[in-house]
């Protein structure tokens, strides 16, 4: 769209940076600006060091986009040259310098062992020390780490003995006490923004973190390109939801499963009970109304000490193979030892016993389970 079609094999060589200053000229400068070995030539000004790397400054900018292996190479590097380097992927930076990715991610492992570099600093780093740990290297932050919560504070010059947030008001830039509120930025990101995006809002301009922080919790989420905490439990029951129900959802679920009379009624139970009722025969299910259990039986999980008790069966099974099918819908009610006692008993046995079962006058439980007596 933004370069002219007969230069799109020299483009193609081009720097993100220099692509973008070619896609600024009309069709007709673009041919005098591309030079033979595929560089632009003088298309627009350089850029000065703080309208490029923002707020980070040069050095921040490095700790934060360089890979730290890359440090030494990139300190030489003009402005322009060091901003283009950190738009690139810490993999894509070690051929760009003439280094082998490979071998370097093969001699040294992670310094955050099988963790994230946002995963370690959640775990093992103060709350309160977050904003300045982002912007230590890899191998200071696992470093930092490894101490105890008060030798941090006191590595990174703070004194949390008091239980108040460190601060850094005599660093503070000119102005940010005015447009923060007199908090400072540190302190305005300790109270106006999300505990979990913190970190990833220290390395905001001022100005981006001060509409932020007007942003409700929830609404700082989107507003970050993550998932606010409502739309994660959303997220999650919808996937829980898959897993019970399997592709067709719940709706194709209740369909299937469930008979169709009973809809009404089995629209208002949750996700389980309703998986659970669909595990029933149609019979079963209007038993279930019938007798005025609103939930049905759990079904979905037992564990081993129920298996033990079914003879090596699970209890669906036992129920299908040892108790009479007539009677099925009340022996759901039963617990596992309940249900494993009226099994042992022959089909004419179980009749009255599951009667004696149900009825609170004529049964005798003791400690969870009935007294039936038979063969």
């Amino acid at each position: 769209q933004r370069v002219h079609r007969k230069l799109h094999d020299q483009a193609a060589t081009l720097s993100n940076q220099e692509l973008y200053d070619l896609g600024q000229l009309s069709f007709n400068e673009q041919f005098p600006a591309i030079g033979q070995d595929g560089g632009i030539l003088n298309t627009r000004q350089p850029t000065s060091a703080p309208q490029l790397f923002g707020d980070l400054g040069r050095s921040g900018y490095m700790q934060q986009r360089i890979h730290r292996r890359l440090h030494g190479q990139a300190a030489s590097l003009s402005d322009q040259e060091l901003f283009e380097l950190g738009q690139l992927t810490f993999n894509d930076q070690f051929p760009a310098l003439g280094q082998d990715a490979n071998m370097s991610q093969a001699q040294q492992p992670s310094e955050f062992g099988d963790l994230t570099r946002d995963g370690y600093m959640q775990q093992r780093i103060h709350r309160r020390l977050h904003l300045q740990a982002a912007k230590l290297s890899d191998h200071e932050l696992a470093e930092l780490g490894r101490k105890s919560f008060n030798e941090q504070f006191r590595a990174l010059g703070q004194d949390g003995s008091d239980g108040q947030a460190p601060t850094t008001a005599g660093l503070r830039p000119p102005g940010e006490e005015d447009l923060f509120g007199g908090l400072g930025r540190e302190g305005y990101i300790e109270q106006r923004i999300h505990r979990k995006l913190q970190a990833q809002a220290a390395t905001l301009s001022r100005e981006k973190l001060f509409e932020l922080g007007k942003l409700s919790f929830n609404e700082q989420f989107p507003a970050l390109g993550q998932l606010g905490p409502q739309e994660q439990m959303q997220q999650q029951e919808q996937q829980k939801a898959k897993e019970l129900f399997g592709e067709g959802g719940r709706s194709g679920y209740m369909h299937q499963r469930v008979h169709r009379k009973l809809h009404d009624q089995a629209a208002s139970m949750s996700n389980q009970e309703l998986y659970d009722l669909g595990q029933l025969k149609f019979n079963d299910q209007f038993s279930m109304f019938e007798q005025g259990v609103q939930r049905p039986p759990r079904l979905a999980r037992q564990g081993s000490a129920g298996t033990s008790l079914f003879n090596g069966m699970s209890r669906q099974q036992f129920l299908e193979q040892r108790v009479h099918r007539k009677i099925h819908a009340q022996a759901m009610m039963l617990s596992d030892v309940e249900l494993s006692e009226l099994g042992k008993l022959s089909f004419n046995e179980q009749f009255p016993a599951i009667e004696t079962a149900m009825n609170p006058r004529g049964s005798s439980r003791q400690n969870g389970s009935f007294n039936f007596k038979g063969r």
